[in-house]
């Protein structure tokens, strides 16, 4: 007896000691890679022992260093030998958010935790430690890195892919206090990079930095779905393991796991210069190259006194966008009208550069022939390229005006009064519409004959203001006669509208009073009595019966109202109460019918 006791101490005793070591073994964490990218992505697994664990992980620990990306679960149920086991497991998809050396912390479980995981986190771009090569990653240029404030500075990305990713998505460079506009389409190409082929996809960014000092340049992150090659094997599950008659499973792309990456380059640090002082204190136009063009309309242009002629002037700017461009200068002349458009601005870009152009368009109209100097047009710009001032010229232009001033312009001798016919507010006349005039033979008044007057009898007028009088008096006579014809019509109008009303106003009395329902019954009844006296309608059954004559009629209306607030048990006949009223409401609708019809006029002779 105490042999068995001794054995079954000796199994308790291992046990208990052995239970640790089970407890520590029920959770357990890991990841699928220890080494990463910045910008990178891995996977933490967690799995429990339990088919179904009391909750889900904690996940909160991880927000310090890491951005949760997503989560997915699965539940794993075998049989060995008899033996049946279980098993939950949690991918959870983290992305670093620097680098070093980081920690995922202990993760809790219900009332288990996780180890702690050490895991190291290389600078987005480097090169790993064994030297190979990523199958992602991100890399960016920078030129110039010492530009001046407002120039162009040229960001180009280039994303270089081993594997080929799907939903690719890129984002924009930011940098603070600065503008950047994307320049041209993308470019794609194939590159060696040692003993790997990559696949590149290239973007570029023009980025005007607007202070000087410091600036940095946070690099744009690609994110995409890889193939995940570390969860996947040779062997299809769908079809078995080995090649397929093809070599290549022709349906692999479509069942192969995929993992979420995220990717960045290097943040670029640039030294943004300040304008130079030999700059000048105009406007500051840093560029690689400034142009300033003139066309004319029609050309060559043909000026002629008050014809106008389109002069357009264009400032174009490589590295400077059109809302940089200044406005141009215009000259001055007493003898020559300017009418300038509303300038245009646009910007355009080729895969490494901006370009700005505004154009400016200018009606010039002279108003006096002779010769006219059009003064020249400077543009200072500062070349980047040089780096030292430079200046863009419209040249000086001479033009010749032909044609003719006009007569307000020269001086013409003063015109004699014409007899009897006084001229009041001349038109202003030009040259080409006037007689020539003659110095040495001036006209003389004798020469111009006398206009003689119009002599109009003075009895007319009176005849013309009465005809106009009597037209006037026939216009009333008729606008009268019709007025009074549409009154009648529209009083008959009324009156047979009126009757038809309360004729079917009765018809809906009768319905309700067939009913004994009290509430229709008082609601016909008021409303035939406002068709009756529609300028002051009766608002309720005793005043109603107060306007009625016939004695039957309105005894019959007074004990309706009384019956209206009746003790429950009383009852009122409808169909006798409404043979006591119809009559003396018919009677009614007649006398109105009779009136619409037979007194629309009254008798011209009356007794």
């Amino acid at each position: 007896m105490k042999h068995w006791l001794s054995i079954l101490l000796l199994s308790l005793v291992q046990a208990l000691w052995a239970y640790p070591a089970l407890a520590a073994q029920e959770i357990n964490a890991f990841v699928d890679r220890n080494t990463v990218a910045e910008g990178e992505t891995l996977q933490l697994i967690i799995e429990v022992a339990e088919r179904n664990p009391s909750g889900d992980p904690d996940l909160s620990p991880l927000s310090k260093d890491f951005q949760v990306l997503g989560t997915t679960s699965s539940n794993q149920v075998s049989i060995v030998n008899g033996a049946v086991s279980a098993k939950t497991r949690w991918v959870v998809t983290l992305a670093p958010q620097r680098s070093g050396t980081l920690t995922i912390p202990a993760i809790t479980v219900g009332q288990q935790q996780t180890q702690p995981i050490t895991l190291q986190v290389a600078k987005a771009g480097a090169v790993p430690a064994d030297g190979a090569t990523p199958d992602l990653f991100v890399e960016t240029e920078v030129k110039p890195d010492a530009p001046y404030v407002q120039q162009q500075v040229t960001y180009v990305v280039r994303i270089y892919y081993a594997v080929n990713p799907r939903a690719p998505q890129l984002t924009d460079p930011t940098a603070a206090n600065a503008l950047i506009e994307r320049l041209g389409d993308d470019r794609q190409y194939q590159t060696q990079r040692g003993s790997r082929r990559y696949g590149v996809i290239e973007r570029s960014y023009a980025i005007f930095p607007q202070s000087s000092g410091a600036l940095t340049i946070e690099s744009p992150i690609f994110a995409a779905q890889i193939p995940d090659t570390r969860q996947s094997s040779h062997t299809n599950p769908f079809f078995g393991s080995g090649s397929s008659f093809f070599g290549a499973d022709p349906f692999n792309s479509l069942f192969q796991a995929t993992r979420p990456v995220q990717v960045r380059g290097q943040p670029a640090e640039i030294n943004v210069k300040a304008r130079p002082s030999q700059s000048g204190a105009g406007p500051w136009l840093p560029a690689e190259n400034l142009t300033l063009d003139e066309a004319w309309s029609p050309d060559p242009p043909k000026f002629q006194v008050g014809e106008p002629v389109t002069r357009t002037l264009t400032l174009k700017a490589r590295g400077l966008t059109g809302a940089q461009l200044p406005e141009l200068p215009l000259p001055s002349q007493d003898d020559l009208k300017l009418y300038p458009d509303q300038p245009v601005t646009e910007t355009q870009s080729d895969p490494t550069t901006v370009i700005g152009k505004r154009e400016q368009k200018i009606a010039i109209v002279p108003t006096r022939p002779g010769d006219f100097v059009l003064p020249e047009i400077r543009i200072p710009w500062w070349d980047t390229q040089a780096n030292q001032m430079r200046e863009a010229v419209a040249p000086v232009r001479k033009i010749t005006v032909m044609g003719k001033a006009p007569a307000s312009a020269q001086q013409t001798p003063p015109q004699p009064a014409l007899a009897q016919a006084p001229i009041v507010n001349p038109k202003p006349q030009t040259q080409e519409s006037l007689p020539p005039v003659t110095k040495e033979t001036p006209p003389q008044p004798a020469s111009i004959p006398s206009i003689p007057p119009v002599v109009t009898p003075a009895y007319w007028p009176w005849i013309a203001l009465a005809f106009l009088l009597a037209w006037i008096a026939t216009l009333f006579l008729w606008w009268k006669t019709r007025r009074e014809a549409r009154t009648v019509s529209i009083s008959t109008n009324e009156q047979e509208h009126s009757v038809l009303s309360q004729q079917q106003a009765l018809r809906d009395l009768k319905r309700a009073c067939q009913t004994n329902d009290a509430e229709r019954m008082k609601s016909a009844l008021l409303h035939w009595a406002t068709i009756r006296w529609p300028e002051n309608p009766p608002r309720s059954v005793l005043r109603m019966a107060a306007r009625i004559n016939d004695d039957e009629a309105r005894q019959a209306l007074q004990q309706f109202d009384r019956w209206l607030y009746r003790d429950p048990g009383e009852v009122l006949d409808g169909a006798a109460f409404y043979q006591q009223i119809s009559t003396a409401f018919r009677m009614k609708a007649d006398k109105v019918e009779h009136g619409a019809k037979g007194e629309a006029l009254p008798t011209l002779y009356p007794a």
